[in-house]
């Protein structure tokens, strides 16, 4: 048995031989009409009227090439969206792009923040208890060695921050949300060089003035007793 094979549809090849004939019927039908000018009377009404009767239908032939090749196209293009979007969709539940992680990573983030805030709240609680000691020393409204004498002391940074010094350690007071900021845009640069600029001018300003006029925090082992100077 024999099996008939069907060549492969090339709409693009079609169309380009449709226009070879219809290019070719066009020429031969001028063609007469230049013999019929020039005098040639064998050139009958029926040759010249037949020439251009097929000069019409390869046209023809030639728009219905065009109008297969624009919907296979057409097709093509529907057929390589359709699987780009289902390449989309299954990136999408794949889980790479699941929230759930995310969320979670949020959810250690907050607990790390409130963890940070609450030393911090508390450090400068006592920071401020011992300022108001040294501003209020015992018999404070009677004579007597003042208590720089004894080594301690408030200081003013030429930037204008205040610090507690005793017996040569000296603390700032912490401004805890610019050292949040720090930490994210440090954290972003770290990680990726592109989020970093995204978050410098949104947390930018108390990220640098953290860097330059509060204590550095990464590098403090608990031991260092100047640390925060």
């Amino acid at each position: 048995m024999t099996t008939t094979r069907t060549a492969p549809a090339d709409p693009a090849g079609d169309l380009a031989a449709a226009q070879r004939e219809a290019d070719e019927a066009a020429r031969l039908a001028a063609a007469l009409e230049e013999r019929v000018r020039d005098g040639d009377d064998s050139v009958t009404a029926g040759e010249v009227d037949e020439a251009h009767k097929l000069s019409r239908f390869a046209r023809l032939r030639r728009e219905a090439a065009e109008r297969k090749a624009a919907a296979a196209r057409a097709d093509m293009v529907a057929t390589a969206r359709r699987e780009h979007a289902a390449q989309i969709k299954t990136a999408v539940a794949s889980g790479a792009l699941d929230v759930a992680p995310v969320a979670a990573a949020y959810a250690r983030m907050r607990a790390a923040v409130d963890e940070f805030v609450t030393a911090a709240n508390t450090y400068n609680r006592a920071w401020a208890a011992t300022r108001d000691a040294i501003d209020g020393p015992p018999y404070r409204d009677e004579d007597g060695p003042l208590m720089d004498e004894f080594g301690v002391r408030m200081v003013t940074t030429v930037t204008g921050h205040p610090q507690i010094e005793a017996g040569g350690v000296r603390r700032y007071r912490l401004r805890t949300a610019e050292h949040i900021a720090r930490a994210a845009v440090e954290a972003a640069d770290g990680i990726s060089p592109r989020y970093g600029p995204e978050l410098r001018p949104v947390l930018g300003g108390a990220a640098r003035h953290a860097s330059s006029y509060q204590p550095d925090l990464t590098g403090h082992d608990h031991t260092d007793g100047e640390a925060g100077r």
